[in-house]
């Protein structure tokens, strides 16, 4: 750990304390990033446990699969997961927040599984099954919040591909 950072271009870590000890082991300066991730529960899962979840939530083992997790999914990317799987057949989507009921009635389709809340002891396998994560923000959050910062700090500790937007950009509705 000390060898990587004394060599890393850039070093973050998601507390003062952290920082601040390996600031003191490195020598070097090491700056607090809010909203890390921890890289012990979102990691990549094994082939085998990315099929047992998909089976588990009726997804073809060969789909593509879009997922979203966390607040205000009908804000941050739900719309436009469920677009996106219903038009492109070898995806699915996995919206994992929760939803009022017209929400619901809205995004639903026969690709698409509409999780809600769940216990966030769950949450690193799901994103884990994601080829995709999406982070997106609303823009008036995203240029105080630092767009999403979180969801794709686990996404790529996942191993998934991130579709994000700029944080100082507004998200345009294109096709």
């Amino acid at each position: 750990r000390v060898s990587i950072a004394r060599k890393a271009h850039w070093v973050d870590c998601v507390t003062q304390e952290q920082a601040h000890r390996l600031e003191e082991e490195t020598g070097r300066r090491v700056d607090v990033v809010m909203n890390g991730v921890n890289t012990s529960l979102f990691k990549p899962n094994s082939e085998t446990r990315r099929a047992e979840i998909r089976a588990d939530l009726g997804i073809p083992e060969q789909a593509i699969v879009v997922g979203y997790c966390g607040g205000f999914p009908e804000q941050r990317g739900a719309r436009e997961i469920s677009a996106l799987t219903a038009l492109a057949p070898e995806t699915f989507g996995v919206v994992i927040g929760q939803l009022i009921e017209a929400d619901c009635a809205e995004l639903a389709h026969d690709r698409i599984r509409l999780l809600g809340e769940i216990d966030y002891q769950e949450v690193p396998d799901l994103v884990g099954a994601f080829d995709v994560a999406v982070a997106l923000d609303v823009p008036g959050r995203s240029g105080v919040a630092g767009n999403s910062n979180q969801k794709v700090r686990q996404g790529l500790a996942s191993g998934a591909w991130i579709l994000t937007q700029a944080a100082d950009l507004p998200f345009e509705d294109k096709p």
